[in-house]
């Protein structure tokens, strides 16, 4: 019935690099969907960075697996965007002055 919407389905078509996150316990998303969407991927030789999450459901509880998602997640962003230069603060970016009311 979903098979024509399926992600799976289409794994041939995906252009980018994907990135996979998942909770091993997640009971919304089973893990074993996640590791169909990979192997599709695979086997159409796409690249896909799989990371999965001890003791982690849908969302993540823990707070060493939400500084480990983040770190994953901008490594890859910065491997396939780049790394973000810093901001640069210019004259225009600064407030303006306030008269002083000592005049």
């Amino acid at each position: 019935m979903f098979d024509p919407v399926s992600p799976v389905v289409h794994a041939a078509k995906i252009q980018a690099p994907a990135l996979q996150m998942h909770g091993i316990e997640d009971e919304r998303v089973p893990v074993s969907h996640g590791k169909k969407m990979r192997n599709a991927q695979e086997m159409h030789k796409k690249e896909v960075t799989w990371k999965t999450f001890e003791r982690e459901g849908h969302r993540l509880h823990y707070v060493s697996s939400q500084l480990d998602y983040y770190a994953t997640l901008l490594a890859f962003l910065d491997k396939h965007l780049g790394p973000v230069p810093p901001a640069r603060v210019t004259d225009a970016d600064k407030p303006a002055r306030q008269p002083s009311g000592d005049q």
